[in-house]
């Protein structure tokens, strides 16, 4: 499974959507209803890793990485916002704000505040996305290649969602379930179906996909995701105001990953 690789001292950030001012009394409507995220979960058979969250408003501003079976293994990240259209990541190696401090990502938002581009070390173009007139995720090209990972990607969307992704020679084919999707400050689809860890190595990016930064969630909830022989399942607990509380997915192996959710109330 991808997400075990999420239990290595990788560095990890979340970035949530800026809305156009087009679209303000929908962003605002949306933040009365959008549960934000305080902490998740997750084990598998290796151990159990946590990953805490702090916003301002509707914007991250801490994360937190511990592990539990890793001794000494916790990392955490500032950001920072300077204009609609740029923000800074900054990885900070210590249990909150510390001395010592590295691993720069910066991104370039477009009109809508979804990410046109990412860039590393303030220079080099890491990839570069494009969306259709609603939000949607449609296409990332790589500028910086990773070994045995393609460097273009395609998605599909049907009827608000995300049904498949075309890479080289791969298909991932998503199925989905009749549960909408309630609105939640992380992006269901990629704990679920993990769009982004089969993208990029570097968590940082891995999590700002989590947090919508790459354009709009799925409408329903994912059930089955299908690549060659590979296999996934997924199955939901929810909270009483209908927001997910609980995810267990399991592979064609019968290896299981459960992610719990805590909210702010």
């Amino acid at each position: 499974m991808l997400l075990k690789r999420l239990f290595l001292p990788c560095i990890v950030i979340l970035f949530v959507v800026l809305s156009g001012c087009s679209k303000n009394e929908n962003s605002d409507n949306e933040r009365e209803t959008k549960k934000f995220v305080r902490s998740f979960r997750v084990t598998t058979q290796y151990g159990s890793s946590e990953f805490r969250l702090k916003y301002d408003g509707d914007k991250p501003v801490w994360f937190q990485y511990t592990s539990a079976y890793q001794k000494n293994n916790a990392y955490c990240i500032g950001i920072d916002y300077y204009r609609n259209d740029v923000f800074h990541m900054l990885h900070i190696d210590d249990s909150e704000y510390g001395d010592m401090a590295y691993g720069m990502f910066d991104g370039f938002l477009d009109d809508n505040g979804l990410v046109k581009s990412v860039v590393i070390g303030l220079v080099r173009v890491f990839f570069e996305c494009s969306y259709d007139r609603s939000g949607q995720l449609v296409g990332i090209s790589k500028s910086m290649s990773e070994r045995g990972l393609p460097d273009n990607y395609t998605y599909i969307w049907e009827n608000g969602n995300l049904v498949r992704i075309v890479a080289d020679e791969q298909t991932w084919t998503i199925e989905y379930g009749k549960k909408r999707n309630v609105p939640i400050s992380l992006n269901v689809l990629s704990l679920t179906a993990e769009i982004f860890a089969r993208v990029t190595k570097y968590c940082n990016c891995i999590f700002l996909g989590y947090a919508g930064f790459f354009g709009a969630d799925s409408r329903n909830l994912p059930k089955r995701l299908v690549c060659g022989d590979t296999v996934e399942t997924y199955e939901y607990q929810f909270d009483s105001s209908g927001a997910i509380s609980k995810i267990e997915k399991r592979n064609e192996s019968g290896e299981v990953t459960i992610i719990e959710i805590e909210y702010y109330i």
